[in-house]
């Protein structure tokens, strides 16, 4: 009997330490889940920060400045881009102009007109009047070879101050040499279309753009596309440059040289 009582109180220890050893068991799983709980809610507002770290949002903003400034760029650009009419009447002299003659008049020499030749690099002007040189000597026609940049002079007319017809003399080309419609057109990258009217019975487009703070408006003939009048406003000064009786592509190469007079003059009383 007392055996059997031994045996009890040891089963009853074993019972006992299994209990203990379940408890703990479940204790310590109870730690654990508790501790991946609490990992993963440390963790967890740490991923959106890892996927979205400083420098990929820096990027999109440099990029997205690049781009913006690229954008406003373009935008600049293209507002001063002229319309595909402007840029065609421009073009068109180089197109339809081989040579030109015309009356020009400048705040200069207002209201004098003296008459132009030109074809290619070479220029005659048709002075309106007498010009003195030096002494007694008289030129009223100037020759211009842009190409050599030489200019000589003439006194072609029948009057007594034209001693010797054919007697050239060298003339400074700075002194004659004027912008031609063509020069008013050369390097314009932008221009506006403000209006229309008739010059001469020729349609004419007016055309204004800024050159070195100047406001510049040119009527330009629609079917050639040279200029037939300029004027430049700086503040209150308005100077204008006018073409008159101008015609195209009928300059002749002889009209550009002296012609050589058989007899000369000869004049014994003013003619003129």
């Amino acid at each position: 009997m007392r055996h059997n009582k031994m045996c009890h109180n040891k089963r009853n220890t074993l019972n006992r330490a299994f209990l203990v050893g379940l408890v703990l068991f479940f204790l310590l799983a109870v730690v654990v889940l508790a501790g991946c709980q609490r990992q993963e809610l440390v963790q967890s507002p740490s991923v959106p920060v890892a996927k979205t770290p400083p420098k990929a949002v820096s990027a999109p903003t440099e990029e997205s400045s690049a781009m913006a400034s690229k954008v406003s760029t373009l935008s600049q650009g293209e507002t001063r881009t002229p319309t595909k009419r402007v840029r065609d009447l421009l073009a068109k002299q180089g197109l339809k102009v081989k040579s030109m003659i015309f009356m020009y008049q400048d705040p200069q020499n207002k209201p004098e007109k003296d008459r132009y030749f030109i074809k290619g690099e070479k220029m005659k002007i048709a002075l309106a009047q007498l010009d003195h040189i030096t002494d007694n000597i008289y030129v009223n026609t100037i020759y211009l070879d842009l190409s050599t940049q030489e200019a000589v002079g003439y006194c072609e007319a029948k009057m007594y101050r034209c001693k010797d017809p054919n007697k050239p003399f060298p003339v400074p080309l700075s002194k004659y040499e004027r912008k031609t419609p063509v020069d008013w057109i050369t390097g314009i990258t932008y221009a506006e279309e403000i209006g229309s009217e008739t010059i001469d019975n020729r349609g004419v487009t007016i055309l204004q753009f800024e050159d070195d703070g100047s406001t510049v408006k040119m009527w330009l003939d629609v079917f050639f596309g040279v200029p037939l009048k300029i004027q430049v406003a700086n503040g209150t000064i308005v100077d204008e440059y006018i073409f008159e009786d101008i015609s195209f592509n009928s300059v002749t190469d002889d009209q550009l040289v002296h012609k050589t007079f058989e007899n000369g003059y000869a004049v014994s009383k003013i003619d003129g």
